[in-house]
């Protein structure tokens, strides 16, 4: 794809250190519960297909999220955060930290939480999902973003409405 350049590389520590924007033509899947994987440096990884998160997802350093160090997950189907078994769960120390944008939808699983943000045509909540804004998060994607830009509007706070 022009105008789609960058890297993705695991370093001798262990961290994936990411830059630019890297097009997958196929689904991707991100470990499982059994591991972490950290990352730094900021990046868009899109896929064609769809996107499953399994493992725990961070920054190598949570105080440069997202200003120095965000991924941006982006698929043209479906997000699913099948988080479960994952470590963490807390704000200093969630089960993901990423910028998640899915046209159809994303899905979470049981006790996720995630901080960053998420955009899609449709969101399913599992139980006990936490999925906590970071401020300024708009100001740290890179050009390469499809549909954003100065128009971005985002929401602080939402409310979920159960039926009765």
């Amino acid at each position: 794809m022009d105008g789609y350049e960058g890297f993705l590389k695991f370093n001798n520590d262990g961290v994936l250190e990411i830059n630019g924007s890297i097009v997958v033509y196929c689904d991707i899947d991100i470990g499982d519960g059994k591991y972490t994987i950290k990352y730094s440096g900021n990046a868009n990884l899109i896929s064609t297909g769809n996107i499953t998160i399994g493992a725990q997802f961070i920054p190598e350093n949570m105080n440069n999220f997202p200003s120095i160090d965000l991924m941006v997950l982006i698929s043209q189907n479906n997000i699913d955060l099948n988080l479960t078994n994952a470590k963490g769960g807390t704000y200093d120390d969630p089960k993901a930290a990423a910028m998640l944008i899915a046209n159809i939808e994303v899905e979470t699983k049981t006790n996720t939480f995630l901080k960053g943000s998420t955009v899609s045509r449709s969101l399913v909540l599992g139980q006990n999902t936490e999925i906590h804004y970071e401020a300024g998060i708009e100001e740290a994607l890179t050009a390469g973003v499809p549909g954003f830009g100065e128009k971005m509007i985002t929401t602080i706070n939402w409310q979920e409405i159960i039926a009765d």
